[in-house]
């Protein structure tokens, strides 16, 4: 979070973009395809209605390449230390920041 606050700040960014999508948790159910964050500037979920299948229909679809992570149990990506394959049945970010409150 602080890389990218520190980037955002850097280049006076009056926008961003975010690859969230309102199926990944309970949290981020209704969250707005354009919404304001806590430095007031514009934070735009182009894929807020997308779902899973949807994303990687899409990456299959149109050849992308993606983090080989992904298919050894890791639904989610962030960093080295704080990144954990997912458990059948649990959410998809749950192996992000694993046993701490997330966003």
């Amino acid at each position: 979070i602080d890389p990218l606050n520190r980037g955002l700040e850097e280049l006076k960014a009056a926008a961003w973009i975010t690859g969230r999508r309102r199926d990944q948790n309970d949290f981020r159910a209704n969250m707005p395809v354009l919404e304001v964050d806590k430095q007031g500037r514009l934070k735009i979920n182009p894929l807020a209605f997308w779902t899973r299948e949807k994303s990687w229909e899409y990456a299959r679809e149109n050849k992308m390449m993606y983090n080989p992570l992904h298919d050894r149990g890791y639904a989610s990506i962030g960093d080295e230390p704080l990144t954990t394959p997912v458990k059948e049945g649990e959410d998809e970010r749950a192996g992000r920041w694993r046993g701490s409150n997330k966003t």
